[in-house]
């Protein structure tokens, strides 16, 4: 199974002024250092939870024989294609909660074309991302040397990803 990213979001899961806001930031000189946090906070929650924050498009190619075969990145908006030696194929959809597995009948390699992401992302979400982009903003360094710091417990504010990870039977 080989899953690319054909076309990447074209916005982020929160704006560079919303996350200044919230880091307290008044200039625009580290505008730069906030993208890259934001695209950072992005990734992580993307990762743990297996979902699409902003609406991107996902190719992947699979065998035919892996049917049924679950949608990576939920919540899937749109099948684009599912081809097979370049003639479209016939298929099925079904949810289990919000993942969604497709059917096919193929016996060569078959590439699917989706689109998937969040048309308004959950506020827990921008939450999370809002406060995970203040922490690297604010700890920009491995060490802390001469502070004394207490880290809130994870079950504060990473409890928001584990509502989100994607679950199936």
């Amino acid at each position: 199974m080989k899953l690319t990213c054909i076309t990447p979001p074209t916005t982020q899961p929160v704006t560079i002024e919303e996350a200044k806001s919230f880091c307290r930031i008044l200039t625009n000189d580290d505008d730069a250092i906030i993208s890259i946090l934001i695209d950072a906070a992005t990734d992580y929650a993307q990762n743990v939870t297996g979902r699409q924050l902003c609406t991107a498009t996902y190719e992947i190619v699979v065998g035919g024989e892996q049917s049924p075969l679950r949608l990576p990145k939920a919540p899937l908006k749109a099948i684009t294609s599912v081809m097979c030696n370049g003639i479209d194929l016939d298929y099925s959809l079904h949810y289990d909660y919000d993942v969604a597995f497709i059917e096919f009948s193929a016996t060569d390699d078959v590439t699917i074309t989706y689109e998937c992401g969040y048309d308004v992302i959950p506020a827990s979400l921008k939450a999370w991302c809002l406060n995970k982009v203040s922490t690297l903003y604010e700890n920009r360094e491995g060490i802390v040397v001469g502070l004394s710091v207490a880290e809130v417990p994870s079950g504060v504010i990473d409890c928001i990803l584990d509502q989100y990870k994607v679950r199936y039977l």
